[in-house]
């Protein structure tokens, strides 16, 4: 299932796990999927990675520009999405290049 509110795929429950929406449901193709969410430096090599093997994938910073400007790249993470008809292939990349984990 999946949650459009948080973006994220879900088990069979009758809410989402982690924003507690109730609106959940099949996920299309086209529906953008949360991937992972890691430093910048690792999120970069990955995004890299997954352009090269032509996946579209978003990038969000969770601090914003300016934050991350003041307070440095230490305290930085950055949420990487991808459509769901690439998630699979995007997760097992990612599996492949820093192991079964997603998150840091």
């Amino acid at each position: 299932m999946y949650c459009a509110n948080c973006r994220m795929i879900t088990g069979q429950e009758p809410e989402c796990p982690f924003c507690g929406s109730r609106k959940i449901r099949e996920p299309a193709p086209e529906d953008i999927c949360f991937l992972a969410e890691m430093p910048p430096i690792p999120a970069g090599m990955l995004k890299d990675i997954l352009e090269q093997e032509n996946i579209p994938v978003l990038s969000s910073s969770t601090l914003g520009a300016a934050m991350a400007m003041r307070a440095g790249a230490i305290f930085e993470r950055v949420k990487l999405f991808v459509r769901y008809e690439h998630l699979n292939r995007a997760a097992e990349l990612a599996g492949e290049l820093f192991g079964p984990s997603r998150e840091e």
